[in-house]
């Protein structure tokens, strides 16, 4: 509670982008991750943020990996 865990397996070492955006467009989060090759975990502290519905963007630098709706009520 309070915080957005995630499980990475990569093939190889790979620098990622992870970006909150809130539903009015604006970047609530964005980290930049020098990842290894295997299983990467990371987690986010949302305590800060407001309730609501975000999207979380993944990228590389060949493009948006994934895209996730989650949801954020304290």
């Amino acid at each position: 509670q309070g915080e957005i865990q995630m499980d990475l397996q990569l093939r190889a070492p790979t620098t990622l982008t992870l970006s909150l955006v809130n539903a009015i467009g604006q970047t609530m989060l964005r980290e930049v991750h020098d990842l290894t090759a295997g299983l990467n975990h990371l987690g986010w502290d949302v305590h800060d943020l407001p309730n609501g519905i975000y999207l979380l963007t993944i990228t590389s630098s060949t493009g948006v990996i994934t895209s996730r709706r989650i949801e954020i009520f304290k």
